[in-house]
């Protein structure tokens, strides 16, 4: 037995696909898969183009106001023109005072936007029933709201208000209007709020006039009532508050009559109590004056704040000014066809990427010998090229052409190192049995194994096909001959009957054929017999190689059964259609009924292809050899 059979007769490993990363092997997976790469991006390109067509061109316009280094307000307490440099947080307060519903609100009723067809979905719908105006005035302010934005440029104090819309002229007025509207809308409510304060002033100057005119009216009463006005009087009532004071001295003194001491009293009394009202009206008086006096300074105050306020008011200046003024574009800035178009591709390399990862992933046919063993653990032994035909009723012809009369022709070389390698790995001196199978149906194992008795045939050896695939009988119409009727009972038991089946097939040179009967029982024992074993003997005496062409493995029973007939069995792959899973099942139902495999042969090559994916062929030279420099040891 051949040590290439031994190796293989421990248990076959399943191993799972790695992923394999690198830049060669990225290289080839691309290169392999060039074309649904391509693919990918023409249908990215043709996603760009039709949204090109669906995306609605709009013109971009841009208008920049440049915010006061100086915030003016007015101080509610002092009622006075404050002056303070402008913050960071009066610059964001303004972006959003510019995003705002209700400067949105101020800015589309001045241009009567609910008229335009753009910012009004509803003049274009035929619903029914017809929204209100209000409804209809709310979705114009959500269109304005997504038609404009506000940025800040850098750390300056300029903002730059940018409009899209289809109509270029449009775009640019709305724009400017934006900044103007803001610009005139930050002088009105300055002057409005100094309005309101000269307006306040006013109110409060007004009453305090007439609490002052109040008092004065109270203290030119008291005064007149009192006799303020004259000074001399209470010194006079003083005066003879003293004289009164002095008589009754004196008349205590000199025991006057009662009469005279009480009239003195009485006099004295009503002195007092005139000098005492004097003195209380001169307080109250007093009292009067100072609040007069604080009232009139407080109203001067007033009055001259309030006429500063006047003053001022004409030389209040807006928060901002327009330093660019939007004029209409003349080429839409939406869509940008270069980054759309860019992305399409971009998108489709991204697809098509994934989608050849996944197709890596999960393609799980046979393309390498070296896959066949790293991941099955069975061996490659073989590489077949592919035979191109141009037309169907060709293949015949073409097939003897590369077989028999090109003798140095890729395929044929193929054929020949396969026969080298297992002629030189047997170990028998007598002839080669070789039994050919394959996992499924349509895979070239009769293809092949009539091509490899053309080939042997060629170098001189006797040659005898046996055609075991009684279901389909390939061998036996490929080299023109009758399927026979009897069976293989028959004929095996037979001596006379066996020889007469054996028939040349001189068209291709010293290669005979043995056939049985369309869709006959073949029983195991028939080749057990002595009679079986002793005809065994002598084809093995007549002929240098004798192939035998069984059915697929997974498909029938008979290579499982009479493979064992073989010195040794290779099982056929066709390259880039057999799967890795029916490949391995049936080298496992072989090895689970004994029989020796020599290995794998990749059948059906596209050697052009081959090279994008394994090394283990050369496509240029004509020569095809079987891949020697990785050995795999399964495990136990």
């Amino acid at each position: 037995m051949s040590s290439i059979v031994d190796s293989q007769q421990e248990q076959y490993a399943f191993a799972e696909r790695p992923i394999q990363f690198g830049f060669f092997a990225i290289f080839k997976v691309l290169r392999r898969n060039w074309i649904w790469l391509t693919l990918a991006m023409l249908l990215g390109l043709g996603a760009a183009y039709l949204a090109l067509q669906v995306i609605q061109p709009k013109y971009a316009a841009r208008s920049t106001i440049i915010l006061a280094k100086v915030e003016t307000r007015i101080n509610p307490t002092e009622t006075t023109i404050e002056n303070s440099d402008t913050s960071l947080i009066h610059i964001e307060t303004e972006i959003d005072f510019l995003r705002s519903v209700e400067f949105a609100r101020k800015v589309a009723s001045e241009l009567n936007l609910i008229s335009d067809t753009y910012f009004n979905p509803y003049l274009s719908a035929t619903e029914t029933p017809v929204p209100t105006d209000e409804q209809q005035f709310e979705a114009v302010l959500v269109r304005m709201l997504n038609s404009y934005t506000v940025e800040r440029r850098g750390e300056s104090l300029a903002l730059d208000i940018r409009v899209r819309h289809p109509d270029a002229v449009m775009a640019a007025q709305l724009a400017n209007t934006l900044s103007s509207t803001y610009i005139d809308d930050s002088l009105r409510d300055k002057k409005k709020a100094v309005q309101y304060s000269i307006s306040e002033l006013w109110d409060r100057i007004t009453l305090l006039g007439g609490r002052l005119s109040e008092m004065e009216a109270r203290l030119a009463e008291l005064i007149r009532e009192n006799e303020l006005d004259d000074t001399s009087l209470g010194d006079e009532l003083r005066a003879e508050l003293n004289r009164l004071t002095s008589i009754l001295n004196l008349a205590r003194d000199q025991n006057a009559s009662s009469i005279r001491i009480n009239e003195s009293k009485q006099r004295l009394a009503e002195v007092e109590t005139k000098l005492e009202e004097r003195t209380r009206a001169e307080l109250t008086q007093s009292k009067l004056q100072r609040s007069l006096d604080a009232d009139l300074a407080r109203y001067q105050a007033l009055v001259d704040r309030r006429n500063a306020l006047e003053t001022q008011i004409d030389f209040l200046q807006p928060d901002a000014r327009q330093v660019t003024v939007a004029s209409a574009p003349l080429k839409p800035a939406t869509p940008n066809r270069p980054v759309i178009f860019t992305l399409g591709i971009a998108g489709g390399l991204i697809v098509g990427l994934a989608l050849v990862l996944l197709r890596e992933l999960f393609d799980r046919r046979v393309w390498t010998g070296t896959q066949t063993m790293q991941y099955l653990g069975l061996r490659t032994i073989g590489y077949v090229p592919r035979i191109r035909y141009w037309r169907k009723r060709d293949k015949q012809e073409l097939f003897l052409s590369r077989t028999s009369r090109q003798e140095n022709s890729p395929y044929q070389l193929a054929l020949r190192s396969l026969l080298t390698l297992l002629s030189n790995q047997i170990r028998k001196k007598d002839s080669m049995v070789m039994a050919v199978t394959s996992a499924l149906a349509n895979e070239g194992k009769t293809t092949l194994t009539f091509s490899l008795a053309v080939s042997a045939a060629q170098e001189g050896h006797r040659v005898l096909l046996i055609d075991l695939d009684i279901h389909r009988h390939g061998l036996t119409r490929m080299s023109g001959c009758e399927i026979p009727k009897e069976t293989p009972q028959e004929i095996w038991e037979d001596q006379n009957v066996f020889d007469a089946q054996i028939v040349p097939c001189t068209r291709f040179g010293q290669i005979n054929l043995l056939s049985f009967a369309q869709d006959s029982i073949i029983p195991r024992r028939v080749f057990n017999t002595p009679r079986g074993k002793a005809i065994l003997r002598k084809l093995r005496a007549s002929y240098d190689v004798i192939l035998i062409d069984t059915a697929p493995v997974l498909a029938a029973d008979e290579a499982n059964r009479l493979a064992s007939l073989a010195d040794f069995v290779i099982l056929i792959a066709r390259w880039g259609r057999t799967s890795e899973d029916a490949l391995g099942t049936a080298a496992e139902a072989l090895r689970f009924n004994q029989i020796p495999l020599a290995g794998v042969v990749l059948n059906d090559i596209d050697m052009r292809r081959y090279s994008l994916r394994d090394y283990g062929a050369h496509r240029a030279g004509g020569y095809y050899a079987y891949n020697n420099g990785y050995i795999y040891k399964p495990p136990r």
